[in-house]
């Protein structure tokens, strides 16, 4: 019917742009990272470098997912993010949607508003949530592996979350991963708190180049202010606390008045990031397995 526009109620979220999360070695290879290549046998090679797969589960904890007509611009320590006058919300929670997705499972979104978009063009998506994700999975690798900053542990083809959380500025010592010749059959679930985007220092943004343009996030305070007091192990104290993450990429839409819907896509075959240690003793070893990037996807009708 012309002039009415609708989205799906039960569309699935995308996550726009998420640093993927570990340590320096990580951040300074994951612009350059792809998904990881296999064997015949779907075992992720041993030639990877730091590259991308797909979790078990991934969850998160959404606040808002909207449309831009322009990038919004960047937001500092005293002046928020342009999302107000840029952008248009297409879905809001005041208090948050967890999102879980499984592996091979379709994951509805509830709990909160949708609205349909104005019609025109638009050239930017973005999401607004949680900066604490939650991934747990078995990965099979080629060669047998272990740990490495646990070397006295067991080895073997596959490895698998362990139950624990940390922080990213610091990283934890001891990564939540183990290895053997059988993973349980159901992996522990590893929280990582994104409080910065390095592991050394108080780093509030975030970019990387992909193939339709630059993918970009903020850690931000509640009023979308760049965070601005992040200390090691904490997401800061007083008016520049980090309480959400802002995701924001290339996803152009043009929307008209014989729009019927339009569907956002939340896909995880990056949702993980595979991290290699180094080899010791001749053995190789995993350094772990953090949050990586999902992707969102827009189909309009």
């Amino acid at each position: 019917m012309p002039g009415k526009r609708m989205i799906k109620a039960s569309m699935a979220v995308g996550l726009c742009a998420v640093a993927a999360f570990g340590a320096t070695r990580l951040l300074a290879n994951v612009s350059s990272a792809a998904v990881c290549t296999t064997t015949g046998s779907g075992a992720i090679q041993d030639t990877n470098p730091i590259c991308y797969t797909e979790p078990g589960t991934y969850v998160t904890t959404i606040y808002e997912i909207g449309l831009c007509r322009i990038e919004p611009s960047a937001p500092t320590a005293t002046v928020a993010m342009d999302i107000a006058s840029s952008c248009v919300a297409t879905f809001q929670s005041a208090s948050g949607t967890e999102v879980s997705v499984r592996k091979g499972v379709a994951s509805s979104l509830s709990g909160g508003t949708i609205t349909a978009p104005p019609i025109g063009a638009y050239t930017h998506g973005y999401v607004i949530l949680s900066p604490v994700f939650k991934i747990s999975g078995s990965f099979t690798f080629e060669s047998t592996r272990r740990p490495e900053n646990d070397l006295s542990s067991s080895a073997g083809s596959l490895c698998w979350t362990t139950t624990g959380e940390t922080f990213l500025y610091p990283p934890t010592l001891q990564m939540p991963i183990s290895c053997g010749a059988n993973a349980p059959a159901t992996p522990g679930v590893v929280t990582s708190k994104i409080n910065s985007f390095s592991d050394s220092v108080a780093d509030y943004d975030f970019e990387r180049l992909d193939a339709d343009g630059r993918h970009k996030a903020y850690l931000v305070t509640s009023d979308l202010k760049l965070g601005s007091t992040v200390t090691s192990g904490s997401f800061g104290s007083g008016s520049g606390t980090v309480t959400r993450m802002v995701g924001l990429a290339p996803l152009p839409a043009n929307i008209t008045a014989s729009t019927k819907s339009m569907d956002l896509s939340f896909a995880i075959s990056k949702g993980a990031t595979f991290v290699p240690g180094t080899t010791q003793g001749g053995q190789k070893t995993i350094f772990g397995i953090f949050s990586g990037p999902p992707t969102l996807s827009l189909s309009v009708q």
